[in-house]
């Protein structure tokens, strides 16, 4: 069972849209009762039958070699047996799960992202509206928390009903979620296990109208992506989520990702999102030692993840698609959201067979300018 934690409060209102002003101290926490818990437990119910702990002995000796691997950010042995990828899907990505929603859920609610669509205009069938597909693009996202995050939206239906999105009388409701899951590792059959699961649970529920989440999993190197590789995974995309993984890319090749994210914003529609979420502090700088970037290289110094996310999106990207014949480009980006720290807390009645632990993360949030 996880740890109990007291100052569970909701954090603060909106954040501003000057970057300076947009920041929250570390000392505020997520808002994880904006989630239902019976929504937060389905998510842990649906791990701990998916990924059986077995010998706690054995689980804790496979658990201490994984985290060797990623505390030497050597992320091709962390996970490169199958033993590691249950592992670390049964630790880490249920706690990641439960803080993805409720980010999501205090993004909408700040305004800064719209998971909501208009569904019905009344209740005649001949003003009622299918619901839109919402296509996401998770990049790292095979561990599953991802996956297991859009789930529980489209579970649940939650009515993200708030004044910062006037209704009218307007029926709000979220769409139907539809994750793109890229990632290097091959966490196919970990993600299969989960939507089995998912599966069960929709089949067996007599008010669930059935088979309406649906996913998809490509086991590639985003790095090795041109445009023409990248394209079609990026059409019909309003989220783009790289969550725990932007600093395994920048560590695998500074230069490689600058490529891919000034490529991912030349074919990135206006008003799409992209979210970052990262570990905090000395965990996430980059070392320019050698690295041709489009950073300049002063002696091998290192730069956080986040300043040098800023300095390809905000800076870089503009004159990088001037110089393709895209005209003068003063801006693809604006950023909304830049918290370099904030915490998510585990609710202390949540039940797990493992312990699990408290969260802490940067929260980025982009929009694609026109």
């Amino acid at each position: 069972m996880p740890q109990k934690n007291g100052n569970l409060g909701r954090s603060r209102g909106a954040p501003q849209n000057k970057s300076k002003d947009n920041r929250r101290t570390s000392a505020e926490t997520i808002g994880q009762y904006s989630v239902p818990q019976a929504t937060q437990q389905w998510i842990l119910n649906t791990f701990s039958k998916c990924f059986h702990i077995g010998d706690p002995i054995q689980f804790k000796e496979t658990l201490q070699e994984v985290k060797h691997h990623l505390y030497n950010r050597d992320f091709a042995s962390a996970f490169g047996k199958p033993e590691y990828l249950a592992a670390y899907a049964a630790r880490w990505s249920p706690s990641r799960a439960l803080g993805y929603l409720c980010v999501l859920n205090e993004l909408h609610r700040d305004g800064q992202l719209p998971l909501s669509t208009v569904q019905r205009r009344n209740t005649t069938d001949k003003d009622t509206e299918m619901p839109e597909l919402f296509q996401t693009l998770n990049i790292g996202g095979g561990a599953g928390a991802e996956l297991m995050t859009f789930a529980a939206l489209d579970r649940d239906r939650i009515k993200m009903k708030d004044e910062t999105f006037p209704t009218d009388g307007i029926e709000m409701q979220p769409p139907v979620w539809c994750p793109r899951i890229l990632d290097l590792a091959p966490w196919d059959h970990i993600l299969e296990a989960l939507a089995a699961q998912i599966s069960s649970v929709q089949s067996g529920a007599s008010d669930d109208p059935g088979g309406s989440f649906n996913y998809t999993f490509h086991q590639r190197n985003v790095l090795e992506f041109g445009k023409k590789e990248l394209s079609p995974f990026l059409e019909g995309v309003s989220l783009i989520t790289i969550l725990f993984t932007l600093n395994e890319l920048f560590t695998a090749s500074l230069s490689q990702t600058t490529k891919f994210l000034l490529d991912l914003t030349m074919l990135t529609a206006p008003g799409t999102r992209l979210l970052v979420i990262d570990s905090p502090g000395s965990y996430s700088t980059v070392s320019l030692q050698g690295k041709g970037s489009a950073v300049e290289d002063k002696g091998g110094k290192e730069y956080k993840m986040a300043w040098l996310m800023d300095h390809i999106l905000l800076k870089v990207a503009p004159s990088s698609l001037s110089d393709s014949g895209r005209g003068d480009q003063k801006q693809c980006w604006v950023k909304s959201v830049d918290e370099e720290s904030r915490w998510f807390r585990l609710p202390p009645d949540l039940k797990y067979p493992i312990q699990l632990e408290n969260m802490r993360m940067q929260i980025h949030l982009y929009k694609r300018c026109s």
